[in-house]
């Protein structure tokens, strides 16, 4: 039977596409020269014909390369800040009345619209990190309580020992075993000394009592 492709090669996997899809956009991009002046103000004048429009869009590709490059962060890729760059350049063509550099007033908007998709995605990333904590703070609980008890921890003891609400051990439970399934393992290596103390859960009391003191583990609101 083979191997299922471990953690470490499932994002190597993900940052060679994202590579791929970051030149065939590029090199989209680049197909389409700049307009003369002339052309410009030609295509603007025939707006709201579609084809005119499209050129208009086609034409000002490279605004959206350099926006993207400008704005990638670790949570937010090139392709996705590119799409949603492109869809913020049609509204732009639409929405150009005429007043002040065409090329400046499509750059503005399609930046505002990269500053707003990071924007979001970094609140999606704040929600998710305390999950991830969750999840984490779980999967030492369980490990713990099985070198202690020889045997897993019920829901029931989970949600006491945690005092968690039984949905919310549910649903952080869910998450571990699609972490699990996903990445054919733990989604942290049964933290060592060190990681367990980041969760504030010293080697020595671990021995003692493996799941008083962990953190985060106060009764919900």
């Amino acid at each position: 039977m083979a191997e299922s492709p471990s953690r470490k090669q499932k994002q190597d996997a993900l940052g060679r596409r994202e590579e791929a899809q970051e030149k065939t956009l590029r090199q989209q991009a680049a197909s389409y020269p700049r307009l003369s002046d002339a052309e410009e103000a030609d295509l603007l004048r025939r707006r709201p014909d579609k084809a005119a429009q499209e050129r208009l869009v086609n034409h000002n590709l490279d605004l959206v390369v350099q926006q993207a490059q400008a704005h990638v962060t670790a949570a937010v890729t090139f392709s996705d800040l590119y799409q949603d760059g492109a869809m913020a350049l049609v509204t732009a063509v639409d929405l150009y009345s005429g007043n002040g550099s065409f090329r400046q007033f499509l750059n503005l908007h399609v930046g505002l619209q990269m500053d707003s998709l990071i924007e979001q995605e970094n609140a999606v990333q704040h929600g998710n990190g305390e999950l991830v904590r969750q999840v984490q703070l779980l999967d030492l609980f369980l490990a713990r309580f099985r070198e202690s008890n020889g045997r897993e921890a019920t829901s029931t003891e989970v949600a006491e020992l945690l005092q968690w609400a039984p949905e919310r051990v549910r649903k952080i439970s869910d998450l571990l075993e699609q972490a699990r399934h996903d990445y054919d393992a733990s989604i942290i290596d049964y933290l060592d000394d060190a990681d367990a103390d980041e969760l504030g859960l010293d080697a020595a009391s671990a021995d003692e009592d493996p799941y008083r003191r962990l953190p985060g583990a106060g009764p919900d609101d």
